[in-house]
Formats: structure tokens, C-alpha cells, sequence
């Protein structure tokens, strides 16, 4: 209401031109409240459905991987690497939310793969791995009908492309490949040959780290690659630097033991000594 006042005071004439403008005011105030309330209502289901996508796509992360147990967790640990990766080469909030949901769904397309090929110990024939091929093509066409996966598609479709071309599906090489598949591509061969499977034991670290620095340029991007190796000194000098806070509290814990132990040693002659005497004086003392 301020504001409707002049410095003279209102005048009389002019009182139903003022209640007019402050309920005209007061409608307007109520519009405004009512769409905040619906741009508030939208932000809350904006958000709990961004929450049911994310939970969505980690439950058809693990449907995948469930199909086989040697692949459990498969997707979650590659998506972690992924990330890790992705923050690396300083990719964009929205680079890297695109990232982490094509990782987690990488492998979508192995839902059509028998389990017989999946865990099969022994060597796949051609005709069998021909089978594992079509797994990205397979993927591709389970997530094409859904629009809100369009911007995902890619890295689902080309994780199994290669740098030089020799890739599969479509052969792509270079730029050709998304950023984001060419990420997960490191990630995914890098958890892969780690991981135990049933036709090999896992790769110990120091060997698969080889395997993806070698192949820089031919298989990996090289970018990717030298981000990836950023990751690993990093792992290794906190691993590092955990080890060596841990032997410092052994060794503290170690100390304040021996200080302990002196203490108590040359305390006890003392107490020894004195002990009929002090063990008298409280009885005769509770008798007082």
C-alpha cells in the first residue's frame, strides 16, 4: 500500500481509484505466489526425477551385470573410472553427467548375449564372438526409443570403436568417436583385464596400465591415455601416502606401548615395598 499516498493525503475522489489498484495489486501478488508454488512443485519433480532416472539407470546397470556374476559391478567400477577420467581432461558439468550416464549403461546391449557365451571358459569361436560384437548394435536399438537417452546414445553404440579405425561396429576412427565413448573405452579395458573372469585370472595393476599406455594412438586416445596415467600416479601417491600415515600410528602406538611398559616397571619395586604398609593404613582407616 505504499505508495498510494501523496504528500497532501489522498483525496476523497480518488478512494475507489485506490481499492481498485490495491486489489488490481493484491491479484497480481497472488498470481506471482501461485507461480512460485508451481515453479517450486516443478523444481521438487524436476528433481525426484532426476533421482529416478539416476536410480533407473543403476538398476539397468546391474541387471546387466547380474547376468553373469563375474561381471558384478562391472558397470558401477567403470563408471567410477570413467569419471575419475573425465575430471581429469577438466570436462563440463554436463560433459560429465552425460559421461557418467552412458558409462553406467554401457553395456545394455549384452542383455541379448547368451549367458553360455558370456561365461564360457574357453576360447570364443568366431561365430561366438561375431555374437559379442552385436552388443553395442543391440544396445543402441533397446535405448533408440527413448528420447531422454538420446545424448547417451553414442557411448553406448561406439565403447568398442578404435582409435585406427579397427573398432567395432562401424570401423570409426579418431574424432569420429565421441569424447565420452573414447573415455569409457580406457575405463572399460582397464576394469576388464583386472577383473577376474572365467577363462583368465585378473591382471595384476602394473600390467594392464602397460597394456593401455602401449596402446595409445592404435586402440585408446592418446589424450585419454594420458589423462588415465595422471589418474593412476595420483591413485599411487595416495596409496602411498596412506601407508605412510599408517606406519606412523604403528610406530606412535609402538612408542606410547614402550613408555608405557617403563612406566609400569619401574613404578611396581615401589609398590611392592609399600604395599603391607599402604594395604594397613586403609584398613586401619576404614575402622576410624
Amino acid at each position: 500500500m505504499l505508495g498510494y499516498s501523496s504528500e497532501n493525503g489522498p483525496e476523497p475522489q480518488d478512494t475507489n481509484s485506490l481499492e481498485i489498484r490495491i486489489n488490481e495489486d493484491f491479484k497480481w501478488a497472488r498470481q506471482l505466489a501461485d507461480q512460485v508454488a508451481v515453479a517450486l512443485s516443478n523444481a521438487h519433480l524436476l528433481e525426484e526425477l532426476d533421482k529416478l532416472s539416476w536410480g533407473a539407470l543403476t538398476a539397468l546397470a546391474r541387471t546387466v551385470d547380474a547376468k553373469s556374476h563375474w561381471t558384478a559391478g562391472h558397470s558401477e567400477r567403470v563408471t567410477e573410472l570413467a569419471m575419475r577420467l573425465g575430471k581429469t581432461m577438466n570436462l563440463t558439468d554436463e560433459e560429465l553427467k552425460t559421461l557418467q550416464r552412458g558409462a553406467l549403461i554401457h553395456d545394455i546391449g549384452k542383455v541379448g548375449i547368451p549367458a553360455a557365451i558370456l561365461d564360457k571358459t574357453d576360447k570364443l569361436t568366431d561365430e561366438e564372438f561375431g555374437t559379442i560384437k552385436s552388443h553395442p548394435t543391440i544396445g543402441g536399438r533397446i535405448l533408440e526409443p527413448i528420447e531422454s537417452f538420446s545424448d547417451i546414445l553414442s557411448i553406448v553404440l561406439q565403447h568398442h570403436e578404435r582409435y585406427d579405425g579397427s573398432g567395432y561396429p562401424e570401423g570409426l576412427k579418431g574424432e569420429e568417436i565421441s569424447l565420452e565413448s573414447r573415455i569409457v573405452a580406457v575405463a572399460d579395458v582397464f576394469e576388464a583385464v583386472t577383473a577376474e573372469r572365467p577363462y583368465r585370472p585378473g591382471w595384476k595393476t602394473e600390467k594392464a596400465v602397460k597394456l593401455i599406455k602401449n596402446s595409445a594412438g592404435s586402440h585408446f586416445d592418446p589424450l585419454v591415455v594420458s589423462a588415465f596415467l595422471q589418474v593412476i600416479e595420483k591413485a599411487k601417491s595416495k596409496k602411498k601416502e596412506r601407508a605412510g600415515v599408517m606406519r606412523l600410528k604403528k610406530n606412535e602406538l609402538k612408542i606410547n606401548q614402550t613408555e608405557k611398559e617403563n612406566k609400569l616397571s619401574a613404578t611396581t619395586p615401589v609398590m611392592k615395598s609399600g604395599y603391607r604398609s599402604i594395604q594397613r593404613a586403609t584398613v586401619e582407616n576404614t575402622h576410624c
